[in-house]
């Protein structure tokens, strides 16, 4: 650029002397040209000036950015970190879970479930016998001492369950009296013709 300006420079003060006619013109030309020589070094001063001010402010914008960019830099650089120490927990959680949900729900409902199928059958059978037991019991407490709408009712049931049989214990816990109104109500079973 500064070639430029003073090629521009000499092109004038050329021309300048080319159009001297005579010497007093010669000497005002060179006069001319040595100011219009100066007011341009003046300018091409400035502009240079100018121009290491711009460069200045640049370069220090330029640092600017440098440090913006380091810092955005590091910025991400400690979210790709953080992210990536997320993605591991949350991959490790997604991996545990099942296995603890298997582990700690599934298999011990499963085991639960084994043992009430192995066990369900003889519960029940125990509740029913229980149940039959207390209802006969409860039967010949009627015979013994209810009134005639309760003994008539433990009669019908008695004969309803004389085929499942009875415990030894209901057969001497009533009296021989209930024994005989049993009898002349119920078929005659084995297990009574063998008691009389």
């Amino acid at each position: 650029m500064l070639k430029f300006f003073f090629l521009c420079t000499f092109m004038l003060f050329a021309s300048s002397i080319v159009r001297a006619k005579t010497n007093g013109q010669l000497a005002d030309s060179l006069l001319e040209a040595n100011v219009t020589i100066q007011n341009e070094l003046a300018k091409a001063k400035s502009i240079i000036e100018q121009s290491n001010l711009t460069m200045k402010i640049l370069d220090q914008r330029l640092l600017q950015a440098s440090d913006t960019i380091n810092n955005q830099s590091t910025i991400v650089s400690s979210f790709e970190i953080i992210y990536s120490i997320l993605t591991i927990v949350f991959t490790i959680i997604g991996l545990l879970t099942p296995l603890v949900t298997y582990f700690f729900g599934i298999k011990p409902s499963r085991d639960q479930i084994k043992q009430l199928e192995a066990n369900f059958d003889n519960k029940l059978a125990e509740y029913l016998q229980f149940s039959r037991i207390s209802r006969i019991d409860n039967a010949l407490k009627n015979l013994e001492g209810g009134n005639i709408q309760e003994k008539q009712n433990a009669i019908t049931f008695l004969s309803l369950t004389q085929h499942e049989g009875f415990s030894d214990m209901q057969l001497l816990n009533f009296s021989k009296q209930s024994i005989v109104k049993i009898l002349t109500k119920f078929k005659r079973s084995r297990l009574l013709i063998d008691y009389h």
